[in-house]
Parts: structure tokens; sequence; C-alpha cells
């Protein structure tokens, strides 16, 4: 899929949640691109898909099936610390 460059590629990583229909809003009322969505359910998965490098913020939950409370966004942020991340508790 291709995205305008001023797009804001938007990786959440958790489960389906209402954050979902939140980016998609807000994305509604951005007046410089389009929100793009990408989400994924594990850690691992989250960590693979952003060092595909095309991800600019990450939505992280800290209790998925693949890791639990701080230490996922630690183990994240230890491989990946260049992508700005939103804890979501």
């Amino acid at each position: 899929m291709s995205h305008r460059n001023d797009d804001v590629n938007v990786l959440h990583v958790g489960e389906l949640s209402q954050i979902d229909e939140i980016v998609t809003r807000a994305s509604a009322h951005w007046n410089e691109g389009n929100f793009v969505l990408h989400r994924v359910e594990t850690l691992a998965d989250g960590i693979d898909r952003t060092r595909s490098g095309d991800i600019d913020i990450v939505l992280l939950a800290l209790n998925l099936t693949d890791s639990r409370g701080l230490e996922t966004f630690e183990r994240f942020h230890e491989v990946i610390p260049w992508v700005p991340v939103v804890v979501l508790t």
C-alpha cells in the first residue's frame, strides 16, 4: 500500500480496541495528511513491523500475549529507540 509523504503511519501494538476508532476519527481533523493505522497484537510483531522503517509513532499496550508490564516498553525501546512511543495502560 502506498502512502502520501505527509501521512503519519501509526502502529497500534495490542488488541483491537477503541484506540483504533480514536485514531481514525483524529485523522479526519488532521490537516497535514492522514493517520494511517496499522495494528499487530504481539510485541514481537510490533518490533518486526516497526523495523520496516515506515512507522512514525507507536501506540503500545503494556499487557500483550508475549510481554507484560513495563518490560514491554523497555524491550521495545531497547531495540527501536528512535521511534516515539505512546504507552497505553
